[in-house]
């Protein structure tokens, strides 16, 4: 079976319901096909290849959301508002107000929203319920704010929060500097990769090579410009590697010990497992790392309505 769990945005999550319970809730909110005048549609579907809305692994249970959304270039949309206006400023001689243009501009997505098709995202999500954490395998705010949303609106008893560590880039790049300097153990449990993305204003620096340790000379100058870290390449207890932005999100995530030369024999049950078991060691001990415990914070998240 090939990875399921590639990238992430983690929150800590509260059920307060059973698993049972959940899917029945999450069975009123199954998706339904986008209407014709719609942009966006999203809703649960099954895990795997099975029929269950929520499918239980050890120690927690996932489920799948699939938001279809049409795509409409903003440069139509303000021709075809530009347009509608022009004509009512010749017929009436005047020229429309802000809350006119905003209705016409909702239908002009109405009626361009007949002619567009639906760009599809299907995304399994993990609870793991002896750390609370809620794995949600996209880096993408807006799929991420979409799918906790659906969720609190589905469930109703969800809590959900944000996972924050303060100034990821400070932590970040004082640790760096750090290490540049000598300090193995500045990144705690984590070993760098050979992969980290620096930023001053406009100016930007990538880093690939066989080892970080190479480009030693080039970071120090880089961290003396006042350079800040905006993402690292890391190994976590030398089976998993994966990078760490700024706004705590892990991208390129590869567990090696999910890797099977008999791939069928994998279940979706055992990968779930070690994949979930896996991000949540990372997300803990980032915690720990960055924000130094008890400086680590958790507020609500305020997700926008899809």
């Amino acid at each position: 079976m090939k990875q399921i769990i590639k990238s992430a945005t983690v929150y800590k999550a509260d059920f307060g319901i059973k698993q049972e319970a959940l899917a029945d809730k999450l069975q009123a909110s199954v998706f339904q096909e986008c209407p014709p005048t719609r942009m966006r549609s999203w809703g649960f579907v099954p895990v795997a290849d099975g029929d269950h809305l929520v499918l239980p692994f050890k120690n927690g249970f996932a489920f799948r959301v699939r938001i279809d959304e049409k795509q409409i270039p903003a440069s139509v949309i303000n021709q075809k508002v530009n347009e509608a206006a022009e004509r009512i400023k010749e017929l009436d001689n005047r020229t429309p107000g802000k809350k006119e243009r905003a209705e016409i501009k909702d239908e002009v997505l109405m009626e361009l929203a007949k002619q567009a098709f639906p760009r599809t995202a299907i995304i399994t999500c993990f609870y793991q319920q002896t750390t609370g954490y809620l794995i949600v395998p996209t880096t993408s705010k807006k799929l991420a704010d979409i799918i906790v949303t659906s969720l609190v609106h589905a469930a109703g008893s969800v809590k959900t929060e944000t996972i924050h560590v303060s100034d990821v880039k400070h932590g970040l790049t004082t640790r760096l500097q750090a290490w540049a300097n000598g300090n193995d153990d500045a990144f705690g449990v984590f070993q760098p990769c050979a992969e980290a993305a620096l930023k001053q204003g406009e100016r930007k620096i990538n880093i690939k090579m066989g080892s970080l340790r190479g480009a030693e000379t080039g970071i120090k100058e880089a961290l003396a410009a006042s350079f800040e870290v905006m993402s690292m390449g890391f190994t976590h207890d030398g089976e998993t590697e994966f990078r760490l932005t700024h706004d705590f999100k892990l991208k390129g995530i590869e567990c090696s010990h999910t890797d099977s030369e008999d791939e069928e024999e994998v279940s979706f049950y055992s990968q779930a497992t070690l994949e979930v078991d896996a991000v949540s060691s990372i997300i803990t001990d980032l915690v720990e790392m960055i924000g130094h415990g008890k400086d680590a914070q958790s507020t609500e998240a305020h997700p926008a309505n899809p």
